[in-house]
């Protein structure tokens, strides 16, 4: 059996592509944001992150709050309320950068 050859996609054009995506048009969809790894948690941080859902106000509005939910929503909190906005800008540049790795 013998499949077709693909074409291979011009990098460039990929490149340019993902750097005219901004952060907020990112799709749920896209594999980067999706769980990969698994991860190791302490049973208390768990029962943390369990307690903390019902105080959660933009969880009511999902049907299953899942843990990375939780943890993108409790980071990005603290980058708007803990840091300076030089600190926060940084950040932003720097989590771009790397995503834009991924």
């Amino acid at each position: 059996m013998e499949t077709p050859a693909q074409k291979p996609k011009p990098l460039i054009a990929e490149k340019k592509k993902k750097q005219k995506v901004s952060q907020s048009a990112i799709s749920k969809e896209d594999p980067r944001l999706k769980a990969s790894k698994t991860q190791k948690t302490s049973p208390s941080t768990n029962l943390k992150i369990n307690t903390l859902k019902p105080f959660l106000k933009e969880t009511e509005s999902m049907n299953t709050a899942t843990y990375n939910d939780i943890v993108d929503m409790l980071v990005d909190n603290y980058v708007q309320t803990k840091l300076t906005t030089r600190q926060s800008e940084a950040y932003k540049a720097i989590y771009s950068s790397q995503f834009d790795m991924l």
